[in-house]
């Protein structure tokens, strides 16, 4: 999108509204719980995580119906970049199944070598935002 969209305090309606088309990538409640390894997905507590997951997702949709042309929502069990094809702006509440795995290499020398998992291949160019501080760290942002 090549367009500049200027914002003024008196016309908080005149918005991006009109022309974004917005992804959220997260847990689809109706999808059922994620399996736990030793945290909870987003480094949350089991508590907090039970408690968020029924109204996370409903709750994001609703608040971002209000500001943009369209919302999609996918669960991220569920997401591949192609999904992002259709909309300006992808936001990930939390992560996706890698496109590449992590990789653990014993080098000649005795070493280990560790690549990071990558959850976003070279030829994605859609904007993305990570929610949480977490995934920047993860994803190699």
């Amino acid at each position: 999108m090549s367009s500049i969209v200027y914002r003024c305090s008196k016309c908080a309606k005149h918005t991006y509204q009109k022309f974004l088309k917005v992804l959220f990538v997260g847990y689809n409640p109706n999808k059922a719980l994620p399996e736990a390894g030793r945290f909870y997905p987003g480094m949350m507590e089991k508590e907090a995580f039970l408690a968020e997951y029924p109204v996370r997702m409903p709750a994001f949709n609703a608040l971002l119906d209000q500001y943009f042309a369209q919302v999609g929502t996918l669960d991220c069990r569920d997401w591949k970049p192609s999904d992002s094809g259709p909309y300006d702006v992808t936001i990930f509440d939390f992560a996706t199944r890698p496109v590449e795995p992590m990789k653990l290499e014993k080098m000649p020398d005795g070493a280990t070598k560790y690549t990071a998992a990558r959850f976003l291949p070279d030829s994605f160019s859609k904007p993305v935002v990570f929610i949480g501080w977490k995934y920047c760290v993860d994803w190699d942002a």
